[in-house]
């Protein structure tokens, strides 16, 4: 049996006939596709082709769509990181562009073919309809927590219990306008000597274990030239001012606009 990580897999691999084994499903995706397999079970009077459900669309579905239970809207998260609300209509159509068909539609429509033609598009939509019916029971949304993954290749949601959600968006790639000239770098290492040490600090800050116990307190003198090394990160996006007002704030405990 061919194995592939049904999470990972590349969109392009949704049309194919490749063959996702079922048995890796867990939890709602596996409750969703028990789901999907009964009512086509059923129509089709006995088993039905192994091939006939995409389990990685089903999974895609999980990962994309929160039902708010609130609003009675659906939200869905694009490739790009937009969090958009829908309608159950429009999430349908948003979903069968976006993820595929849960349904294999060839089989589907030798398997539908004896019905009546009112009755074949509502199992036409049965994939659909079956993975929004475990969303609003499983995945209705209260609470969102927006977070950036540097190593994710398509935004997702993920669902953390008790309404609550986590946006992960990927990361943007910092835009470099001018050409990195190694005569300026090498000038500015002449002027900081420290300064590859400095960027390893920042990496560090941002994927070590440890990296909520990272500072830097940076002693230069007047004229030193904080505020270029600092301007020079903020056009980057990397540097987000604190005032000594709110720095004296979170050591009280006191509420704060910021997540480490």
């Amino acid at each position: 049996m061919l194995e592939i990580d049904l999470v990972t897999a590349p969109p392009e691999l949704i049309k194919t006939k490749i063959e996702y084994p079922p048995e890796l499903l867990k939890g709602k995706e596996r409750i969703a596709y028990n789901s999907i397999k009964a009512k086509l079970t059923e129509i089709n009077k006995g088993e039905i082709s192994g091939t006939i459900i995409n389990c990685h669309a089903i999974l895609q579905a999980l990962k994309s769509i929160a039902y708010d239970d609130k609003n009675a809207r659906y939200y869905t998260i694009t490739n790009d990181g937009e969090f958009i609300p829908y309608r159950q209509n429009d999430v349908v159509k948003f979903y069968a562009r976006t993820c595929g068909s849960i349904l294999n539609k060839e089989e589907l429509e030798l398997l539908i073919s004896g019905e009546k033609e009112e009755d074949k598009n509502k199992i036409r939509n049965l994939g659909i309809m079956s993975v929004l019916d475990e969303l609003r029971v499983s995945q209705h949304i209260t609470i969102a927590d927006n977070r950036v993954d540097m190593f994710a290749k398509q935004a997702s949601l993920k669902y953390k219990g008790d309404g609550e959600y986590r946006i992960i968006r990927t990361h943007v790639p910092f835009n470099v306008n001018n050409p990195i000239n190694s005569l300026v770098i090498d000038d500015y290492k002449i002027h900081f000597p420290l300064l590859d040490e400095f960027l390893k600090l920042v990496l560090a800050s941002r994927f070590a274990p440890d990296r909520k116990k990272a500072f830097l307190w940076l002693h230069a003198t007047t004229d030193w030239g904080k505020g270029f090394l600092m301007n020079a990160m903020k056009e980057s996006g990397l540097v987000v001012d604190v005032t000594v007002k709110l720095v004296e704030s979170i050591m009280e405990g006191k509420p704060a606009p910021l997540q480490a």
